[in-house]
């Protein structure tokens, strides 16, 4: 009699790829520590340019060239980053939010076991936040209402002027304000001027903000 044949062995799961994006040699090694040992991922280089990938973004605190990188980054559009940082005020939560990043750890939370369930939810599309910082965005939609409430009790709002529409519409096109400055042949001053002046019009926080105002009223 012959024997059974000897079932195959289950096929080993997909490594989620994951690429860390870090000036800083010191934030990457603390990630690329973590994430190494794990079984369900695998490093990979910026210079595969997976589009499958996860982006890692560690950084202490996010400013405007880190901001226009992830504004940059194709994972961040396809809802694939992680963003790791010490700290976020309110303007530039809203403003990573803006760019797509739906999952934020904090440096003091980013272990082994963190990082991976941060990494699985990222590439899965699904937001992950900490109850803190979900309890910060509602916070903020609840102000940014009321604030939207306070101007329809006021009175119509009047539109951009013409420099503030075109510098808000690059913002949209995903801009920094030095690669509106460069495209406008102003200083970065100008560009955030006029970014002050239509953010103080609607009563709104940061530059994604404004954007997003202009474009549901109409104006881009």
């Amino acid at each position: 009699m012959t024997p059974p044949a000897p079932n195959p062995p289950s096929p080993a799961p997909d490594r989620v790829p994951v690429v860390v994006h870090a000036d800083d040699p010191l934030l990457r090694a603390g990630i690329v520590h973590c994430l190494s040992p794990c079984p369900t991922v695998r490093l990979v280089g910026e210079e595969e340019g997976r589009r499958d990938a996860v982006a890692v973004f560690p950084v202490d605190t996010p400013d405007e060239a880190f901001k226009a990188r992830l504004r940059a980054c194709a994972q961040v559009e396809a809802g694939r980053a992680v963003l790791v940082t010490r700290g976020l005020n309110d303007a530039d939560f809203l403003d990573v939010m803006g760019a797509g990043v739906r999952v934020v750890v904090r440096s003091r939370d980013a272990g082994p076991d963190r990082l991976v369930r941060a990494v699985t939810a990222a590439a899965a599309g699904h937001g992950d936040l900490s109850g803190d910082l979900v309890a910060r965005l509602l916070a903020l939609a609840v102000s940014v209402r009321r604030a939207a409430a306070g101007r329809a009790t006021a009175g119509p709002v009047g539109p951009p002027s013409p420099r503030e529409l075109t510098v808000l519409r690059h913002v949209a096109e995903g801009l920094s304000n030095k690669e509106i400055a460069e495209r406008l042949a102003c200083s970065e001053g100008a560009v955030k001027r006029s970014l002050r002046q239509a953010m103080d019009r609607w009563g709104v926080r940061g530059r994604e903000h404004a954007t997003a105002y202009a474009i549901q009223a109409g104006h881009i």
